[in-house]
Order: structure tokens, then C-alpha cells, then sequence
């Protein structure tokens, strides 16, 4: 298990990470935030008040399943799942940027009741969505190899692995997101947080024509 990416934020970035289980059942969260205190406050709210707790997580598993939150069976597979879903974000300033806004609406919206799912699906604020950046079918574009073929990719010259890519793409052995995912709100995000989490894939980054 190599943590590249958590290594990087939280070496180099000065990014925190904290695990704790959850409060009804034998899973864990592993979330990480630029600011220690927002995780000491997440976590005061998942261990509160049963509603509170279970819009956090509602939340946590639709809307905002591109934050670095994760839930696991155990710590090792909790920072492998969590590498594999920032990885795909971590040159996004934007992604980095929101992370923190959003974190600290959900503490100032907590009201140990329905604070955030109010803000959340009546009141649509758009700090709770996924930040632009990720649904931007013009930036650096993220594509999805089988690990099989990730040699042949990388050890090729920056001016052929597109193609590469994209004569795997036409055999199956690639992803990229799709038209339709471009148009979808969000669609660009649920693409790549679809295939993070997919131990056969991975990502590979590269300028589009």
C-alpha cells in the first residue's frame, strides 16, 4: 500500500488526519482537513445527537462524497480508500480551497437537528457541492487505466500516452468521462469518484487536445 498523496498534504501541506469508529457498528471514518479543529469538531458531531449524526453521514455519502471522507472496515483500508479518492483531486487548489469551507458550514449549520440537511437539500448552498473545477470537461483530464496497463502508459513519452490511452479506451482496458458526464451536474465528479474507489484502475492525468 503506497499513500503518496496522504504522505504529500500531510508532509508537505500540512494536512491532518484523524479515524475514529462509528458510533453505532464496527466501521471507521478516516477523514483529513488542512485544520486539525475542524476534524475535533466533525467528530463531536458524529458522536452527538442521533440526527445530527445521521444527516452528517447521509451527507457525507451522497452530496459530499467528494470530500476526503471515507468509512472502512479497518485503518489500513480506510487510508487505501482514502488515497485512491484524493489522489484524483490533490492539483486541484479549488478542491483543496473547499474542503475547508465546506467543513466549517457544516460545524457553523450544526444544530444537533436537521442544520445541515436544511442547508443542504432546501436551502441548496452551493459550498455543499462538489466545486466547479471537478466538472470541467476542459481541464486536465483525469483518465482510468487497469493496473496491467499503467506501465505501458507512463513508460511512453508524454506526447504519445494519449494516445496510448486511447487506443486502450477502445479495448476496454481504459475509462475517460463520457459527453453525458460533462453535460450531468456533478457528472465529471461521480465519474472520477466512481473509478477511485475501483482497486483495478488507475488514475492517470494528462492535457486534453
Amino acid at each position: 500500500m503506497t499513500l503518496n498523496t496522504i504522505d504529500k498534504l500531510v508532509s508537505n501541506e500540512g494536512w491532518n488526519i484523524q479515524s475514529w469508529r462509528f458510533r453505532y457498528g464496527t466501521e471507521l471514518w478516516v477523514i483529513a482537513s488542512p485544520l486539525a479543529e475542524q476534524l475535533d469538531q466533525i467528530r463531536e458531531i458524529t458522536e452527538g445527537a442521533d440526527i445530527e449524526a445521521i444527516e452528517l453521514a447521509s451527507y457525507f455519502n451522497n452530496e459530499g462524497s467528494w470530500l476526503p471522507v471515507v468509512s472502512a472496515k479497518n485503518i489500513s483500508e480506510g487510508l487505501e480508500m482514502l488515497e485512491q479518492k484524493i489522489k484524483v483531486f490533490e492539483n486541484i487548489e479549488e478542491w483543496k480551497q473547499k474542503v475547508v469551507g465546506t467543513f466549517s458550514r457544516i460545524i457553523e449549520v450544526n444544530d444537533g437537528g436537521y442544520g445541515l440537511s436544511i442547508a443542504v437539500n432546501e436551502k441548496k448552498e452551493t459550498i455543499f457541492f462538489a466545486p466547479d473545477a471537478l466538472n470541467n470537461p476542459f481541464f486536465m483530464r483525469t483518465y482510468f487505466v487497469l493496473i496491467e496497463e499503467v506501465e505501458k502508459v507512463e513508460t511512453a513519452a508524454y506526447k504519445d500516452r494519449l494516445g496510448i490511452i486511447e487506443r486502450l479506451i477502445i479495448e476496454g482496458r481504459a475509462v475517460e468521462p463520457s459527453l453525458e458526464d460533462s453535460k450531468r451536474e456533478y457528472g465529471i465528479a461521480e465519474f472520477h469518484l466512481r473509478y477511485a474507489n475501483n482497486a483495478k484502475y488507475t488514475a492517470i492525468k494528462l492535457q486534453t487536445r
